[in-house]
């Protein structure tokens, strides 16, 4: 389960081992060239002074994350989508990926590890490595002015065929012709990315949607260091859903299972206790981190939209972003949540889908055993109360569709603060 004594000694290990590799490397050479001892020496005393006395490693993390500061050409509001896979955060993305004011981004992260090969960091090495490049991929994105140093990324997450098709953008000049949509195999680089980033209006949206596995050790908190002068409020729109739901997709996708001798990590026994302790944690420490009174944050609950009307979902929605979201917005929410099931016709997490039958079918589709490991695992009894779910305990309560497993209403409301 993650814990978050060790994260932060974590982060004073990969310090120290980077003080090291630097007081050695340079000792090495010190009969060469006196003064690069001299730099290497202030160096290593500068960075244990940076660790001894800090107030906080959260102020180390900053450091080591912004290391310089970067002009922003335009002064645009940013949506960040966060959420574990299987939660909504693909469906809320494609709603504002819909509109002409909103630019969107899917999982725009997911190229750091695709490119360098890199699953969850096994290693002090991968852990600094991450940081440093989601840190400086998030800056360039938020700001809208790209460097080229991020083409190797750019063009990895926007040229991927499955990623290219998801980002309405793209199929605009000057990445398309007008009216083009087959531009597939064109190579997108950082002065493409700037060009659009020129003729873009100052009312326009970023979107950024991403899993929280693709953060450093899952911890979606990171983005609050990417600080940008005279930048707007960051707005992050979490979006969570049952745990019971979530798991049971894991399963019937063998994300996890029981039958697995090798990974110990996906079998569910491991899985769900992980699972649910690093949700409990994003939870309360989130919106508590240094730097959240720039960040205007919510909770967006999946299960809301199957029990309250869309047309004061979409309401909430146009109130917390501060923006006019027109009817054709509601009604692709509607469309969306409250129709007929059509797999056929678009991907898994887009097609429509009546989100009431969704959630009746999970419930009758879950192993009596998985209900029973999540129901009695103390991190997912926490997770479910911090969520406003209720307990099934039993078939009879499962299986009947009039027992509303869901507390009062959260709608985006705020968790934590």
């Amino acid at each position: 389960v993650f814990d978050q004594t060790n994260y932060c000694r974590n982060f004073h290990k990969a310090m120290r081992h980077l003080v090291s590799e630097v007081k050695e490397e340079r000792i090495m050479t010190a009969s060469k060239n006196y003064s690069v001892v001299a730099l290497a020496v202030f160096l290593s005393f500068w960075l244990v002074f940076t660790l001894k006395y800090s107030e906080t490693t959260e102020g180390v993390i900053r450091n080591l994350i912004n290391p310089s500061p970067r002009r922003t050409q335009k002064d645009h509001k940013v949506l960040f989508i966060l959420g574990p896979g299987r939660s909504g955060t693909s469906l809320l993305g494609d709603l504002f990926n819909s509109r002409k004011d909103f630019i969107y981004f899917f999982e725009p992260l997911k190229a750091i590890r695709t490119y360098h090969k890199i699953g969850e960091p096994t290693s002090i090495h991968q852990l600094q490595y991450m940081l440093q490049e989601v840190g400086e991929y998030m800056k360039d994105i938020v700001s809208c002015n790209y460097r080229s140093r991020n083409d190797k990324y750019i063009n990895l997450v926007h040229s991927g065929g499955m990623f290219f098709s998801k980002m309405d953008f793209l199929h605009s000049p000057p990445f398309c012709a007008e009216g083009e949509r087959n531009c597939k195999k064109k190579n997108i680089t950082s002065s493409m990315m700037n060009e659009m980033c020129d003729h873009l209006d100052e009312d326009v949206t970023i979107v950024i949607k991403d899993l929280y596995k693709n953060f450093p050790y899952f911890d979606p908190s990171l983005i609050q260091y990417v600080q940008l002068n005279k930048m707007k409020t960051f707005h992050v729109l979490q979006a969570l859903r049952d745990p019971r739901a979530i798991l049971n997709s894991y399963r019937k996708l063998n994300w996890i299972t029981d039958n697995v001798r090798k990974d110990v990590n996906r079998q569910a026994s491991t899985a769900v206790p992980i699972f649910c302790g690093r949700l409990v944690h994003i939870l309360k420490h989130f919106p508590k981190a240094p730097g959240s009174n720039k960040v205007k944050y919510a909770i967006f609950r999946y299960d809301d939209m199957a029990y309250h009307d869309i047309t004061s979902i979409a309401r909430s929605l146009a109130e917390f972003l501060d923006v006019d979201l027109s009817d054709e917005f509601e009604n692709y929410l509607r469309e969306k949540t409250q129709g007929e099931d059509d797999f056929k016709t678009a991907s898994l997490s887009l097609a429509p889908r009546n989100i009431s039958l969704t959630i009746l079918n999970w419930r009758k589709e879950i192993p009596m055993d998985l209900l029973e490991q999540i129901e009695s695992t103390e991190s997912c009894q926490q997770l479910l109360q911090m969520l406003g779910y209720k307990m099934a305990e039993n078939k009879e309560v499962l299986f009947d569709e009039h027992n509303v497993l869901v507390k009062e209403p959260l709608l985006l409301d705020v968790i934590g603060h």
